[in-house]
């Protein structure tokens, strides 16, 4: 049985990724001037930075639980966060020229 403080662990662990890739992904748009290196960057970047705050987060800090199978803590630690990131950014926040337009107005 799985106790309430990991299950909470995983819950912080994937906020915090979230939270990572949705602000990772806006510092690429911002500032990677063609649509494919920005898209390069952001395959690139943001999951080997999610890989290194896993094992920062679930080694140093503990967060989590021994989840028995290596493809599904990559799942929740990585996949989930980063599509859940890049959703963010892409669909919720308004887009680089859109700020820049209306500063400029």
């Amino acid at each position: 049985m799985v106790s309430a403080g990991a299950v909470v662990g995983i819950l912080i662990l994937m906020a915090i990724h979230i939270m990572l890739a949705a602000i990772g992904t806006r510092f690429i748009r911002l500032y990677v001037e063609t649509r494919t290196g920005e898209a390069i960057a952001i395959l690139l970047v943001i999951p080997t930075l999610l890989f290194f705050s896993t094992l920062l987060l679930s080694g140093v800090f503990h967060l989590g639980f021994d989840l028995q199978d290596r493809w599904l803590a990559a799942m929740i630690a990585i996949v989930i966060p980063f599509a859940l990131g890049l959703t963010i950014d892409y669909l919720w926040v308004a887009s680089p020229e859109e700020v820049e337009q209306a500063i400029a107005d």
